[in-house]
């Protein structure tokens, strides 16, 4: 999803990036890169210069796919890093 905002303590961020979640039988075969992919190209397409996300887990994956590191921080009781992504 292209959402406005995915974190109430950083509503200074937005667009954001969210709800990408592919069942683990199904990951590693490129359907969470194209999910993304999908999703950046329609915010190309609306004119959006940065896109923020938050993972726990799925740095690995955002940085192969463009994604910068911003910050960790502890968000709704777990440890998520918040990443960028320049359009």
């Amino acid at each position: 999803m292209l959402v406005g905002n995915d974190m109430e303590t950083r509503k200074e961020l937005t667009p954001w990036l969210a709800g990408v979640y592919v069942a683990a039988e199904h990951r590693r075969q490129g359907i969470g890169s194209a999910l993304v992919a999908r999703v950046v190209k329609c915010a190309q397409g609306l004119g959006v210069a940065r896109l923020y996300l938050y993972t726990p887990s799925a740095e690995v994956m955002y940085s192969r796919l463009g994604w910068s590191p911003m910050e960790r921080v502890n968000y709704r009781g777990s440890d998520v890093l918040i990443m960028q992504r320049n359009l």
